[in-house]
């Protein structure tokens, strides 16, 4: 009988199967935080679960794994692809290391797939210490590796004291976008560099200080908010812009928000902004647009979002929205992959909301501000963050700042089963 002998190394078909999967689970995962059937409990069981399973597994062979599988993955132009070596030479690798994957990031363009991937991996690291070892590294204040290792420590919410100072002062805009937003922790003399910075020509810069000026308060931001939503510009963020009026803005802002859901063209971004007012008003404007084909179920996101609609009740809604399952003719063009969240919205069933509008009316106050059927509170807006789809999380994160002046942070796209240790620690009014 011939002798069977024990592999002595890694059975490197085996890891490499791992690291596919990881690389695939990676790119679910970080499409999983725009999704709105989802919440943060179901991603931290299903897909980050499996990826983190996988991580674990491409990483069993040790430090040697570096050389055959993570460099070359964070020299590639896939993004998935990067952020899964990334996170391997953040975790095995050491400092030296470290400091050539954010060297790396000098060989690409600030915002390219390849980059965002390597920055994300910086922003997920859990290593010990890493804050200030990443905060040590911003030795210049320009090019895609600062621009980069900045946003990573705005994504962790790090607190740069001084540091933050050169940032401010940089004329490369990547680097000012995460500068602005790293300012949310800022002193009195580096928020009035943001304020300068409201008035930008990039609009990057502009959005990033707006909205630390609304964070923290500052005078004119407001204004600049009004601005950027309701004025004839629009340089990129005025979807976003709507949104802050949405959290921030007055009566009169209300009422300008919802006449935009007469514009086709402003009608899509102006309902996705008014299911943040909580305002039983924003119900009312969007009860006529449920018939809609186009934006119908954006109109049932919304009111949900406001009055706690119940997504099991057959009375409430149709199911799915139609897919076209027809292959396009090999003459065609190709058929975009692109993730549309708005398509997995159910479809409302019209009369049947409208009935139950009826029937609940007067249970909301005019001018109560609610979430998801309760009063917007302290303990209100926690559940919604817990259970709340994941795609609308984003924009709550951003209102637990607002409410606390930046004390209450949470990286909203960051580990699903840390943000849910996170949301318990978090001091809300």
């Amino acid at each position: 009988m011939r002798n069977l002998r024990r592999p002595t190394g890694p059975m490197w078909e085996i890891v490499e199967r791992h690291f596919a999967e990881a690389e695939f689970m990676a790119e679910l995962w970080r499409g999983a935080f725009d999704q709105p059937d989802m919440t943060l409990a179901e991603l931290a069981g299903t897909t980050e679960a499996r990826l983190r399973a996988h991580l674990e597994a491409v990483r069993l062979p040790g430090p040697q794994v570096l050389d055959r599988l993570f460099w070359p993955a964070v020299a590639g132009p896939y993004g998935s692809k990067a952020l899964v070596g990334g996170l391997g030479i953040l975790d095995l690798g050491n400092r030296t290391d470290w400091a050539w994957l954010g060297t790396t990031l000098e060989d690409c363009q600030a915002g390219d797939e390849r980059w965002l991937g390597i920055v994300e991996a910086f922003a997920l690291s859990r290593r010990r210490g890493f804050d200030r070892w990443l905060a040590g590294q911003l030795d210049e204040n320009a090019g895609p590796r600062i621009a980069g290792l900045a946003r990573a420590l705005a994504r962790r919410g790090a607190e740069l004291d001084e540091g933050l100072d050169p940032l401010l002062a940089s004329e490369d805009p990547a680097v000012l976008e995460a500068a602005a937003t790293l300012a949310r922790t800022g002193g009195p003399a580096q928020l009035a560099r943001v304020a300068a910075l409201e008035r930008h020509g990039d609009p990057r810069v502009v959005c990033a200080a707006v909205e630390t000026g609304l964070v923290r308060g500052l005078a004119g931001s407001v204004d600049a908010a009004r601005h950027w939503a309701f004025g004839t510009s629009d340089q990129g963020f005025r979807r976003q812009a709507l949104l802050w009026m949405a959290l921030v803005g007055g009566e009169r802002d209300l009422t300008t928000l919802l006449a935009l859901l007469d514009d086709p063209e402003a009608r899509p971004d102006a309902l996705w902004a008014a299911g943040f007012t909580g305002r039983s008003e924003a119900v009312v404007a969007a009860l006529p647009w449920l018939d809609d084909n186009a934006v119908g179920p954006l109109a049932g996101e919304a009111i949900t979002s406001i009055v706690g609609l119940p997504m099991r009740d057959e009375s409430l809604w149709l199911g799915s929205r139609p897919v076209d399952d027809e292959l396009p003719a090999l003459a065609d063009e190709p058929t975009s992959l692109e993730f549309i969240p708005e398509e997995l919205l159910p479809q409302p069933d019209p009369e049947g909301i409208r009935a139950w509008w009826a029937r609940n009316e007067h249970r909301f106050n005019r001018e109560t501000i609610y979430l998801a059927g309760s009063v917007l509170d302290g303990e209100s807006l926690r559940r919604g963050l817990l259970e709340q789809p994941l795609r609308r999380r984003h924009t709550l994160a951003l209102l637990a700042q607002l409410l606390t002046a930046g004390a209450a942070s949470l990286a909203s796209r960051s580990w699903a089963r840390v943000q849910l240790e996170a949301i318990g620690r978090l001091r809300l009014p």
